[in-house]
C-alpha cells in the first residue's frame, strides 16, 4: 500500500494549489469526483477510519456548483486529518535486498485502477516448483514475508513445511503410507523401500535408484540441520542462515519437481513431532 501513500500527497498537492473562486469545470468536477471515490476505497484498508468517513462526507456533499476555492479547503481538511491518523500509525521499510523475498499487493493508481502482484525476485525463482508442487505457495509466501521483516525462525519454520509436502510426495511415489507419525518414521519407510529394491532389482529401478537415494539423503539431512531445531524453542535462525536455508530449500523441491509432482497430505498424517 505504499504508492496509497504517495497518491494521497499528490491529490493534496495538485487540489490544495487551486484556490480560484469559480466553479471546477466539468472535467475537473468528474475528476474530483473520482478522485475522492478512490480515496476512499482504499482509506480503511489502511485502517484510515476518520479520514475514510471524511472522504464518505465530502462525495455525499458534491454539487456541479463546488468552487475551486472550496476543494482547496476540503483538500486542507482531509490533510490534517491524514495526517493526525498517521502519527498512530506504524509503517515498516523495508531493505531492498529482503524485499526481494516478499509477495505484495498494491493498488494500481492509473486512471484503470486495479490490483497489482509483485513477486519478489527471490520466489521467482521457485518458478519451477510451483509448477510440480503448487500447495506450497501459502507456506513459501510467508517463508519470504517473515524473511523480508527479520522474523528468520518463522520463516524457517514455514520452509519446513514446504519440505514436508516434498517428503510427502516422495513418500507416496514409492507407494509408501505417508500417514505415518513423524519424519523419522517416515524417511527411515523410505530408506527401507529402497534398500528393499537395491536386493531386488525391480526393472527400471536402476534408472530410478540414484534419484531416490540422493532425495532420501536430503531430506534427512533437511530433518537433522534444519526441521527438528526449527521445531524447539532452544533454536533460533539469523538472516544469514535463513537465506542459506531458503537455497538449499530451492534446490531440494527443484530437484523433486524434476521427477515427482504434488502428491496431497493424507487426512490421516500427523507428521507433527519431528523426533518420535
Amino acid at each position: 500500500m505504499a504508492g496509497y501513500f504517495v497518491y494521497v500527497g499528490s491529490v493534496f498537492e495538485r487540489w490544495m494549489s487551486r484556490s480560484h473562486t469559480v466553479p471546477l469545470s466539468g472535467e475537473d468536477y468528474e475528476e474530483y469526483g473520482k478522485v475522492l471515490t478512490h480515496l476512499k476505497a482504499n482509506s480503511a484498508k489502511v485502517s484510515l477510519l476518520v479520514f475514510d468517513k471524511l472522504l464518505e462526507g465530502a462525495i455525499d456533499s458534491m454539487t456541479p456548483a463546488v468552487r475551486y476555492c472550496d476543494v482547496a479547503l476540503k483538500m486542507g481538511e482531509l490533510q490534517r486529518c491524514f495526517l493526525a491518523e498517521l502519527d498512530n500509525k506504524l509503517l515498516f521499510l523495508i531493505a531492498p535486498e529482503r524485499a526481494k523475498y516478499m509477495v505484495t499487493f498494491e493498488t494500481d493508481h492509473s486512471p484503470s485502477p486495479g490490483r497489482v502482484i509483485h513477486v519478489g525476485d527471490e520466489l521467482l525463482r521457485f518458478e519451477p516448483v510451483y509448477d510440480a508442487f503448487p500447495s506450497i505457495v501459502y507456506d513459501l509466501e510467508n517463508a519470504g514475508n517473515c524473511f523480508a521483516i527479520g522474523c528468520f525462525t518463522a520463516c524457517v519454520y514455514h520452509l519446513m513445511r514446504v519440505c514436508e509436502l516434498g517428503l510427502v510426495s516422495l513418500a507416496q511415489a514409492l507407494d509408501i503410507e505417508a500417514g505415518i507419525a513423524s519424519w523419522e518414521k517416515l524417511l527411515r519407510r523410505i530408506r527401507e523401500v529402497i534398500e528393499e529394491k537395491d536386493a531386488n532389482h525391480p526393472p527400471e529401478w536402476e534408472k530410478d535408484r540414484q534419484f531416490y537415494s540422493e532425495v532420501a539423503v536430503l531430506m534427512l539431512n533437511i530433518k537433522n540441520a534444519w526441521r527438528n531445531p526449527a521445531s524447539h524453542i532452544r533454536q533460533a535462525y539469523d538472516e544469514p542462515r535463513a537465506r542459506r536455508i531458503f537455497n538449499g530449500v530451492e534446490s531440494l523441491m527443484g530437484h523433486l519437481g524434476s521427477r515427482l509432482s504434488e502428491k496431497p497430505l493424507p487426512a490421516s498424517s500427523g507428521l507433527v513431532n519431528p523426533e518420535s
